[in-house]
């Protein structure tokens, strides 16, 4: 596998990671038997990114693109570069990093909530 198709298969699965951390919200509120899985799933995202100084998806996408080809190396973050991309939506690094970082806060306390203030 060529280092562009890695790239893009991290891509892809940072995608996933996005997709599920989207569900999780709605699904934490119906469903009490996922607040023990939400809480690891986000005070781990929590901890790589806080050890690795960022996330680590796109820390590895870009370290692939760059030796694959440094001209595939993009700016800004994985949202707001593929939002642009696909959608032509232009987002603000700023903003990105605060709704990502809001909803996944989001997840982290409705867990904590389900946890310690169940009847």
């Amino acid at each position: 596998m060529s280092l562009a198709n890695k790239a893009n298969f991290v891509a892809w699965v940072h995608l996933g990671w996005y997709v599920i951390v989207i569900l999780l919200l709605p699904l934490l509120y119906f469903f009490d038997g996922l607040k023990y899985f939400a809480l690891a799933l986000i005070l781990s995202y929590y901890l790589v990114a806080g050890l690795s100084g960022g996330c680590p998806f796109r820390q590895m996408e870009i370290k692939l693109r760059r030796e694959a080809d440094p001209s595939y190396v993009y700016n800004g973050t994985f949202v707001t570069h593929y939002l642009n991309k696909i959608f032509n939506i232009k987002v603000s690094l700023w903003a990105s990093r605060l709704i990502v970082h809001s909803y996944t806060t989001a997840i982290l306390l409705l867990s904590l909530c389900k946890i310690f203030l169940a009847n």
